[in-house]
């Protein structure tokens, strides 16, 4: 979802999910690419093709929480890109019953497996939280020391000159960079916000790395979708 600039109509057949099996309460999607396979193909994927469905599943299930306890994923879901949080108020919005949890998991073509689950509470946390605008965008520019990464749920941590701690949400386009420069002081840019409910209660600053050692994250601010589409 980070990377995507302008779909065309082929996108969206190749991003269709198809429905492979279903019970009481859970569904099982394919997400296999739907793209003509020779007959020497033998029906796998084409070569280095990783689906829309696929990225936009993993990119799904990397933003929920992995449980009740996970907090941090939760706050760092607000410093996502529109998209992303689009995508998990279309899951969590107009239930047939508010009550249930949602888990998610998703197997990569590389078998690499990721999971998410969301309470009934978190849910609703959600609900009411998804109805926040934002205000206040900044951009911060500083040299810091990268001390942590939470690679599956995309969560960064830096200290700051003054020695505080800041975390905030990194899309994927950055990680790389960042595992490269963890325990290392590093000049960063920090796109910086606080959140304002419609009853004006304002919340703490977020934040959303978009540049690490001179390396811009493939959705810089300046990208941001119009989220009244």
């Amino acid at each position: 979802m980070a990377d995507v600039v302008k779909l065309l109509p082929l996108d969206f057949e190749l991003a269709r999910l198809d429905v492979a099996s279903s019970g009481a309460g859970s569904v099982i999607v394919d997400l296999r690419p739907h793209v003509p396979v020779d007959e020497d193909g033998r029906g796998e994927l084409p070569p280095g093709g990783v689906s829309w469905a696929e990225i936009g599943a993993v990119e799904l299930v990397r933003a929920l929480p992995e449980g009740p306890e996970d907090e941090a994923s939760m706050d760092s879901l607000f410093s996502a890109s529109p998209v992303l949080r689009r995508a998990v108020a279309d899951l969590i919005f107009n239930l047939p019953n508010p009550n249930l949890e949602i888990g998610l998991s998703v197997q990569r073509g590389t078998g690499e497996r990721l999971a998410s689950g969301l309470s009934a509470g978190q849910a609703a946390s959600l609900r009411d939280r998804l109805n926040i605008i934002r205000e206040e965008r900044e951009i911060i520019r500083m040299r810091g020391r990268l001390d942590g990464l939470r690679t599956r749920r995309q969560i960064f941590y830096l200290e700051t000159p003054a020695g505080a701690e800041i975390h905030g949400f990194v899309d994927e386009s950055l990680v790389n960079v960042v595992k490269q420069h963890l325990d290392e002081q590093v000049d960063v840019a920090l796109e910086s916000f606080v959140l304002r409910s419609a009853a004006g209660k304002r919340s703490q600053r977020r934040y959303r790395l978009v540049e690490v050692a001179g390396q811009l994250s493939q959705l810089p601010p300046e990208s941001e979708l119009d989220e009244g589409a």
